[in-house]
């Protein structure tokens, strides 16, 4: 018995990883397709020695736990950013 190769077929994309204060928002709110964090208006910048970046309906402290990035896929909460 033979096994069919298959050439040219790029291997799988590895899906990112996100905290788990992102995917419980995910699951609590869904998502919004297209927009990241750093689209909406609930991102908030705390300024320190440099700028660190907390979610509205997130948790809230001064410890790098509840940091968020702006890079992130926007949950269903999201509400551009008035420019």
């Amino acid at each position: 018995m033979t096994q069919q190769l298959t050439f040219g077929t790029p291997p799988a994309q590895p899906q990112p990883r996100y905290p788990r204060r992102l995917t419980d928002m995910h699951a609590v709110y869904g998502r919004t397709p297209g927009h990241t964090c750093g689209q909406c208006t609930h991102l908030v910048g705390r300024r320190y020695s440099r700028v660190y970046y907390k979610c509205a309906y997130g948790p809230q402290s001064a410890s790098p736990a509840t940091d968020w990035r702006k890079s992130w896929p926007a949950c269903g909460r999201f509400e551009e950013e008035a420019q």
